[in-house]
C-alpha cells in the first residue's frame, strides 16, 4: 500500500511539473503608421494553448491589458485605446495557431502610441512565463530595407540566418525554424540540420532551450558563418511543412 501511495505522488509530482516556456523573437518588430502588425509569440515546447490564460500588456498595465484571453475567448477587459484593434493570429503561415501554442498578438492601424515594449505573459494551472518583444512603428513613405542578396557558394546559394526559433525531427531528420536576416516572418521555414553551417547558431539556441530536439551523437556541422546570425543552404520559404 505505501508503494502504490508513494508512485501516486510521484506522477502527481511529474504531472504538475510540466511547464512550458514563453518565447518571442530576439529583435525588434518594425511595421508603418495605419498598417497592421503580428506581434510575435509562442510557447515551447508547443502544446495546445486554447486552456491557457494568455495577456498581452504594456509598460505595469497588467491588470489593463492590450488583449485579454481566458476560458477559451477574448475577455471585454482592455485598454481602451486598443479596443477593436486587436486579436489573436498565426505568426507565419506554418503556424498551428492556439492549438500549436501560437499566442501571437494581431494589432491593426498602429499608431505612434503604440511604439515600445508590449508583454506576451502565459498561465497555465501550475506553470507561466512572460517574455517582452520592442515594436518599432514608423512614419509613412520610410522604405523597409531590401533583403540582402544571397551569399554564394561553391555549390549554390546560402543565406543569413538572424536566428534559430524552434526545432523538431521529421522522418528520422532534425529541422530547425530558421527566421532569414532581411526576410519578413512569412519566409520563416524549417530547413535540416547538416544544411546549417554555423555550428554557433545549434550552441546558442539549445542552450537556451534545452528540452528541444537535439542532435545525437555523430559529427557536428561543420563550417563558419558569415555576419552575425550565420548561413544556410535552403533559400527562405523553400520548406514551409
Amino acid at each position: 500500500m505505501l508503494s502504490i501511495f508513494i508512485a501516486l505522488l510521484v506522477n502527481l509530482f511529474i504531472e504538475t511539473s510540466v511547464s512550458f516556456s514563453v518565447v518571442v523573437p530576439r529583435d525588434q518588430t518594425v511595421a508603418h503608421v495605419g498598417s497592421t502588425v503580428t506581434v510575435p509569440c509562442w510557447i515551447t515546447p508547443p502544446e495546445n494553448a486554447e486552456a491557457l490564460e494568455i495577456r498581452w500588456y504594456r509598460h505595469d498595465q497588467f491588470s489593463n491589458p492590450v488583449l485579454f484571453y481566458q476560458h477559451g475567448k477574448i475577455q471585454d477587459v482592455q485598454e481602451e485605446s486598443y479596443r477593436n484593434r486587436t486579436s489573436l493570429t498565426l505568426w507565419s503561415d506554418q503556424s498551428g495557431g492556439l492549438k500549436d501554442g501560437d499566442v501571437s498578438l494581431r494589432l491593426e492601424k498602429l499608431t505612434v502610441q503604440d511604439e515600445g515594449v508590449f508583454h506576451c505573459y502565459v498561465s497555465g494551472e501550475s506553470t507561466y512565463g512572460s517574455e517582452e518583444i520592442v515594436l518599432k512603428v514608423t512614419e509613412p513613405g520610410v522604405a523597409a530595407a531590401e533583403p540582402p542578396l544571397p551569399l554564394i557558394l561553391d555549390d549554390g546559394a546560402a543565406y543569413e540566418v538572424r536566428e534559430i526559433l524552434d526545432s523538431r525531427r521529421r522522418g528520422g531528420q532534425l529541422e530547425y525554424l530558421v527566421d532569414w536576416e532581411g526576410y519578413g516572418p512569412e519566409e520563416r521555414s524549417w530547413v535540416p540540420r547538416n544544411d546549417i553551417l554555423n555550428p554557433n547558431l545549434l550552441h546558442t539556441f539549445h542552450a537556451a532551450h534545452p528540452d528541444r530536439p537535439a542532435p545525437r551523437r555523430g559529427p557536428r556541422p561543420s563550417g563558419a558563418g558569415h555576419g552575425g546570425g550565420g548561413t544556410v543552404t535552403d533559400k527562405p520559404g523553400s520548406n514551409t511543412h
